[in-house]
């Protein structure tokens, strides 16, 4: 690919971090080197200003809880617990989520939704929201929805 089909070379150098002949000689390199480079501050006045900012809500931040350990990867389980989505309703009052359209209010039309599926009782509530006022979210529809059960294929 030449700098005419890409526009600018650094620039499909970051946009295609895959392709090898875009990335530069120095990153080629093994991840020590890498974590070398990073924590001796050689990457500038900008990434120790970062950390300076961020230390104190990292010092702050709450203790991470340990990864189970008997843990593993299930592909096949059937997802469990809530799912949030935020949308936009169409000109009807109507929202499109999980693949289908959902009628929560013809008169909230072109305005928020808060969408809660709750997977273990089979669930969709309605939200209205509003940004003048975000501590008022009333409950404007619920309905049934079953997640389907498909296999997870790689």
């Amino acid at each position: 690919m030449s700098k005419k089909e890409t526009g600018s070379n650094d620039a499909a150098r970051w946009l295609k971090p895959s392709a090898r002949e875009f990335l530069p000689a120095r990153s080629l390199t093994n991840l020590a080197s890498l974590c070398v480079r990073c924590n001796s501050g050689s990457h500038g006045p900008d990434v120790a200003a970062h950390r300076q900012r961020r230390a104190a809500g990292i010092e702050t931040a709450p203790p991470r809880r340990p990864f189970p350990r008997g843990w593993r990867l299930d592909l096949q389980a059937h997802p469990q617990g809530r799912l949030v989505f935020l949308r936009r309703s169409n000109e009807r009052g109507e929202v499109q989520l999980l693949g289908r359209t959902f009628a929560v209010d013809p008169l909230w039309q072109h305005r928020l939704v808060r969408a809660e599926v709750d997977l273990k009782r089979c669930r969709i509530r309605f939200y209205t929201l509003r940004r003048r006022a975000p501590d008022q979210q009333s409950l404007v529809k619920e309905t049934c929805y079953v997640l389907p059960r498909r296999k997870f294929t790689e």
